[in-house]
């Protein structure tokens, strides 16, 4: 065929995904956090004691 699924990719697979989720964990967070915080200023919510 020409495509291998050797031990070698479930092993980069096993390594990336759950490195691709935290990354993606991550991302999501800060654009919330940079996204709500102008939002949440206007109310002026306490975010967690910051500040």
């Amino acid at each position: 065929n020409g495509i291998s699924i050797g031990p070698e990719t479930a092993m980069i697979k096993k390594v990336i995904i759950p490195f691709g989720l935290v990354l993606l964990l991550i991302g999501l967070s800060r654009g919330i956090e940079v996204t709500a915080a102008p939002l949440l200023d206007q109310y002026d919510v306490p975010l967690g004691g910051v500040q």
